[in-house]
């Protein structure tokens, strides 16, 4: 089967996240009928952990992707637990034209697809198409100005398809943006393919990355429209996560960890108590 037949996606991982990277890719499975090719983007994940994957999701297959993430150190980094490894997001378009790949859908790994997804792949008037993210621009308008990010069309990097349209030179205009400016970015590789794609972008409809964060309360509630559901904030494998989108992805946890015979422990359960604190904390950490 030749690489149009098949539909790729991306994963960007390391080590503590292909776990969880593997109930994304069991929800993807769940829900649509095609072949995939998921190719996993990382610098240092153990090829045994892709031993015998292969044989579970066949005629669709994993492929380890090894890349240097060199070109972000000193860079800003997230949670401990993913270190330099959200900038690799930026090193795709170049990816795509090394494997001679014309469309792709890259997807985080705090999400799962509960719906099919397979329109995405139909999007292709731009080089990336991404949702607009309001929330994200409404609480850090000044940071984005004080940057020279243009905000109108800022757009979360959680859920992307991506086009190889006009990508001459990218990952030397790549270099030259860190050269220039640095890697002082509140958030990281979202910024930065922001301001690589500010003029070539368009919104995704708000079903293909449905944000599921309890602050901002129009999220309490499931939208059953929604395609892909995605804990861009609090995670539901947190002790101090509690919810109805907790159960939700436990349930795709426990039937991923079924489909694969493996083991995942990462989900932990939930006290009441962490939940309020939690909670309470979180909202205290936007008011400040």
């Amino acid at each position: 089967m030749n690489k149009q037949e098949q539909k790729t996606v991306f994963f960007v991982v390391n080590e503590n996240y292909f776990s969880k990277m593997l109930v994304t890719l069991y929800s993807v499975l769940k829900h649509n009928n095609a072949v995939f090719a998921f190719y996993v983007v990382n610098t240092d994940v153990p090829s045994e952990m892709f031993d015998g994957i292969n044989e579970h999701i066949f005629p669709s297959r994993i492929v380890d992707v090894k890349v240097d993430n060199s070109l972000f150190k000193g860079a800003n980094t997230m949670r401990g637990d993913l270190n330099y490894t959200a900038y690799i997001k930026t090193l795709l378009p170049d990816i795509m034209q090394q494997q001679g790949i014309e469309n792709a859908l890259f997807l985080d790994c705090d999400l799962i697809v509960v719906s099919p997804i397979l329109e995405l792949f139909s999007f292709r008037q731009s080089s990336i198409y991404a949702k607009y993210d309001k929330f994200c621009v409404e609480h850090n308008k000044e940071y984005f100005q004080t940057k020279h990010i243009d905000y109108t069309r800022y757009f979360n990097s959680g859920v992307m398809v991506l086009n190889s349209i006009d990508e001459y030179r990218y990952i030397e205009r790549l270099k030259c943006l860190i050269y220039e400016r640095g890697l002082d970015f509140r958030f990281h590789d979202q910024d930065i393919l922001n301001i690589l794609y500010a003029d070539n972008n368009m919104c995704l409809p708000d079903k293909y990355n449905h944000f599921t964060h309890i602050i901002g309360f129009k999220t309490l509630f499931f939208h059953h429209k929604s395609s892909i559901l995605h804990y861009c904030n609090l995670k539901p494998w947190y002790k101090g996560y509690f919810g109805r989108y907790k159960r939700l992805y436990y349930m795709y946890y426990t039937e991923a960890e079924a489909f694969f015979d493996k083991k995942f422990d990462f989900y932990h359960s939930s006290n009441p108590i962490e939940v309020i604190k939690s909670l309470f904390s979180k909202i205290k950490s936007v008011l400040d």
